[in-house]
């Protein structure tokens, strides 16, 4: 196995009398290839606030992009209320306020996204009742 990183390899010919040539360099650099999605959200939590619970408020805790280390980073998280895609929010951010909600029960899950835009599975739902 060769470390990541910056590497340097020479290449030199010898003859039969035990001279060497001068070196042929090549520098490479070691990567790991980033395939993976990042790890699912957890533990998504909100609530309904306002005079008619019409904003929601989620939090949750940060996902890490795979491999570790490796990946390419974190990009962000998709919001989803109902099945529906709501908004993105960058990496960094385990929060999102969701404004002029419908009242009645709503569903809401969150996917992390890489920067290589590689989507992790959802996270557990979370069902809450917006007072109307």
């Amino acid at each position: 196995n060769v470390a990541l990183g910056n590497r340097r390899y020479e290449v030199r010919a010898i003859d039969k009398a035990d001279n060497f040539s001068a070196p042929a360099v090549v520098n490479v650099f070691v990567c790991v290839v980033d395939n993976q999605p990042p790890t699912v959200p957890t533990g998504l939590v909100g609530a309904a606030s306002g005079p008619t619970g019409q904003t929601v408020t989620l939090n949750w805790a940060p996902s890490t992009d795979l491999p570790n280390p490796g990946g390419v980073g974190l990009s962000g998280y998709l919001i989803h209320r109902d099945w529906e895609f709501v908004k993105f929010v960058a990496a960094g951010t385990e929060t999102f306020v969701d404004t002029n909600v419908p009242a009645g029960t709503r569903r809401y899950e969150v996917r992390s996204v890489d920067k290589g835009n590689r989507n992790s599975a959802p996270s557990d739902p979370l069902r809450l009742t917006v007072p109307g």
